[in-house]
């Protein structure tokens, strides 16, 4: 039955591809409806009224009219919305906020991620990831088999509990569709464990009895812990002892050329391919 789920994801992505071709050949009409579709859902916040978004009509007015800021300048902004306020950056409520590493004055930064956000960027850069690697790959078998997902957790925001923060990697498993969901390990209630000793050993101890994974996503250095304790647990000499299957690592968040020759190690063939993605806060 499996089989014919992943023949038939197959020529879904298939149809994906020549979709994402076409854009790549005409990228500024895209980019250009993409702009005034933003602009348009935005005209009626209060932000957008402070800019008169409802008579911007090219890119060039956008950026005579709005000016250049930095996240300290929103970050009054984004905290209202934080505590629940409407309209403001963004139409209606934002109930998810991503926690992203910044280069500001502050460790983090809160970065607002609406409904949209998740639908249009975030869960579409997903599938446009994997429809990427069944282009490559012919063998792909993501959607007969198991995949592994290495993510961070979520909480309530202490001063407004209905507004959920955490990491973008736990936002997006949180709100995974459905029919993808049968297709990956751990359940998701480890997957968005909040303490991560405790993840990575209930990571490590099921889906070291996932024979057949054929793919890992997560950040080098996440999934670097948990490779080493996989082997700690089993004793094998390197993960395809443990994964034999394996065909894919998705990777991105930092650089990935320190890790190069650990992953040599950890997965000693040519059957794995790599791919880097570009999974910020901000979108995918």
């Amino acid at each position: 039955m499996r089989t014919w789920v992943n023949r038939w994801f197959r020529a879904y992505l298939r149809h994906r591809m020549r979709r994402i071709e076409r854009y790549m050949r005409d990228a500024e009409p895209v980019q250009r409806a993409v702009f005034q579709q933003l602009v348009q859902a935005a005209k009626y916040t209060e932000w957008g009224r402070r800019y008169d978004y409802r008579s911007i009509r090219t890119p060039a007015q956008f950026a005579e009219r709005v000016p250049v800021q930095d996240y300290e300048a929103l970050k009054p902004w984004i905290r209202r919305m934080m505590l629940g306020e409407k309209d403001v950056l963004w139409n209606g409520r934002i109930r998810w906020f991503s926690k992203s590493s910044g280069t500001t004055s502050e460790r983090s930064k809160y970065i607002p991620v609406s409904r949209q956000n998740l639908r249009q960027c975030h869960i579409r850069g997903t599938w446009d990831t994997m429809t990427f690697f069944y282009d490559q790959r012919p063998d792909a078998r993501q959607f007969e088999c198991k995949s592994l997902l290495m993510g961070g957790s979520l909480h309530p925001f202490p001063d407004c509990p209905s507004t959920t923060v955490g990491d973008v990697s736990a936002v997006m498993i949180h709100h995974m569709p459905f029919v993808a969901r049968p297709f990956f390990t751990p359940d998701f209630e480890t997957a968005l464990l909040p303490d991560f000793e405790e993840k990575i050993e209930r990571m490590a101890h099921v889906t070291s009895q996932e024979r057949e994974l054929v793919m890992i996503g997560g950040v080098p250095t996440w999934t670097v812990v948990l490779f080493r304790k996989v082997l700690e647990l089993t004793g094998a000499a390197h993960l395809l002892e443990v994964w034999p299957q394996l065909q894919g690592y998705i990777h991105g968040g930092v650089s990935f050329t320190p890790y190069r020759r650990q992953f040599r190690k950890f997965l000693p063939s040519d059957q794995v391919s790599y791919q880097e993605i570009y999974n910020a806060s901000e979108g995918y």
